[in-house]
């Protein structure tokens, strides 16, 4: 998702992923116009940057272990012969 006018930041700050070579900045607030991004010195408008959704990107390794645990505990296998 872009940055948008209605994008905040909470107190440990948001990451947001250059759109020019896709490393992520954490900024405290969204009260300027451009950033500079430190990886590729490209000049970015706000609203072409796009929010980094942690969230995701921290659940899908857990959401593998946790299916993998599953399959190999012989719980998934119980359930389905009845």
């Amino acid at each position: 998702m872009k940055v948008h006018k209605h994008t905040r930041a909470p107190k440990s700050g948001r990451l947001i992923t250059c759109p020019e070579c896709q490393h992520h900045s954490r900024v405290w607030n969204f009260h300027w116009v451009a950033l500079t991004c430190i990886y590729c010195k490209e000049s970015i408008d706000k609203y072409d940057w796009e929010i980094y959704d942690e969230h995701t990107e921290l659940d899908a390794p857990f959401q593998e272990r946790t299916e993998k645990n599953i399959e190999t505990s012989g719980i998934a296998s119980s359930k389905t012969k009845g």
